[in-house]
């Protein structure tokens, strides 16, 4: 058997540590939207606008760092491959950096701790990149057969429900794990840094990537960043992601504090529990989900499933103004199960497309250069989740909320976080919805290979 068949023949040891990989990305980003806002402006007094401003200011720097690691991973020649080298550093640093984001000295003023926050983003989002870079480009040529591809991103779609559990609940064990919310997070960032650094190390060691195009020649950055702008159905593909995560991740903020200050009349402890609830729930539908796919795999295609998850979208965004009640606390848990859909649906057939691309342009071009379209993919990914939260927070202190733990919230604010919970989303579910009409998707079925 020759080299080319015999690469891509995956174990169950290369499947599982790529595919727990990606909790070296998924963790910092899914415990900073729903811890970063209740510990630095409710437990340590910051404005929410200020804190949501600094998160999106910082992905700025990604816009410099994720095309230049792209293509500095595409020409990269060692012994280990182009990609293993660069997921050690960088599941080490950005570990490292998130642990360091809730060392906040409190006897800093507020805009100290600001100042404090947007450094350690700074230094932690360039150990992500370091990481996050690599690991797409090389679930991108990790083997040669689509089909292994989709099998291994759907693995790693269902895994993404573990790390997922813990996210809604973050929050609810601030309460238990230290004195206060402020020790309590700490305790936490020590303990996620250490499960990022042990998860991303395994994925270099028992992934080697594609070593045959280590003969390739090195490839200039502008000619492999014109390819990738100019390619119709990558700006597509990116647009649907983005719109789709910033419908999600927008309402985050506004989700958290309707549950806290409305639904719970400002009982935190009843509030986190609810919030720990609803994301249990998302996980468990992102654990079944490839497995139901894999079932309805001849009845529906990729845009049929983003047809429905964007409908269950609008289903439970609509039935929030009625489920959302202080007086039945726990109704609000109905819309769970409808919005919860989007995000993994979209992610799966997102990252799948990607790969095929990819495949497409090194068939065109006679190149592999899957760094640079995963470096941004990556970036486009990161700064629309950031930037989404940084709209959703501006959103939350121009409702009227005040931040802090003894602030008492006017009515009138409470009935602007239920408008802007129903209505916010809208513009980009139905951005994304045009766009997936438009995008000529030649998969008949999600888990088949490209013929």
């Amino acid at each position: 058997m020759d080299k080319a068949k015999t690469f891509g023949e995956l174990g169950i040891w290369q499947i599982l540590t790529y595919s727990t990989g990606y909790w070296t990305i998924l963790l910092p980003a899914g415990i900073l939207i729903y811890l970063v806002l209740p510990i630095y402006s409710i437990a340590l007094g910051v404005d929410a606008a200020l804190v949501g401003t600094l998160l999106a200011l910082t992905r700025l720097w990604d816009a410099v760092t994720d095309p230049v690691m792209g293509i500095v991973t595409d020409n990269t020649r060692t012994r280990w491959g182009r990609r293993r080298p660069y997921l050690f550093a960088g599941a080490i640093l950005s570990a490292t950096f998130f642990a360091m984001i809730w060392f906040v000295p409190v006897s800093l003023t507020s805009f100290g701790k600001a100042c404090y926050l947007f450094f350690m983003l700074i230094l932690m989002y360039t150990g992500t990149t370091i990481f996050l870079v690599p690991y797409i480009a090389l679930g991108n040529e990790i083997s040669y057969n689509s089909d292994v591809r989709a099998r291994v991103i759907a693995c790693r779609t269902a895994l993404m429900a573990i790390p997922t559990l813990l996210f809604p609940w973050s929050y609810k064990l601030c309460f238990y794990l230290g004195r206060n919310e402020v020790e309590a997070s700490r305790n936490m960032g020590l303990m996620i840094g250490l499960l990022m650094i042990v998860t991303g190390c395994l994925c270099a060691v028992f992934n080697k990537g594609n070593l045959a195009t280590l003969r390739q020649e090195k490839l200039r950055f502008g000619e492999s960043f014109k390819a990738a702008i100019t390619n119709r159905s990558f700006l597509m593909l990116m647009g649907i992601y983005v719109f789709t995560l910033a419908s999600i991740v927008v309402v985050t903020p506004i989700f958290m504090c309707l549950i806290i200050y409305y639904v719970c009349q400002g009982y935190r402890e009843l509030g986190a529990k609810i919030i720990g609830i609803h994301g249990t729930i998302g996980a468990f539908i992102m654990f079944f989900l490839p497995v139901l796919i894999k079932f309805l795999n001849v009845k529906i295609n990729n845009k049929g499933l983003l047809y429905l998850a964007m409908g269950l979208w609008l289903l439970g965004v609509a039935i929030s103004w009625w489920v959302f009640n202080p007086n039945y606390p726990y109704a609000c848990l109905i819309t769970s199960f409808f919005i919860s859909v989007l995000y993994p649906i979209s992610c799966l057939v997102s990252y799948l497309i990607l790969a095929d691309i990819c495949d497409d342009d090194s068939v065109k071009n006679k190149t592999k250069r899957e760094g640079i379209y995963s470096s941004m993919f990556g970036f486009i990914e990161k700064a629309s989740f950031t930037i989404a939260i940084a709209a959703g927070s501006w959103m939350v202190t121009l409702s009227g909320i005040r931040p802090g733990t003894d602030a008492i919230q006017t009515p009138e604010a409470l009935v602007k976080l239920k408008i802007l919970f129903a209505t916010t989303s809208l513009p980009a579910i139905l951005m994304a919805l045009i766009l997936t009409v438009l995008y000529p998707i030649v998969k008949k079925n999600l888990l088949e290979p490209v013929a």
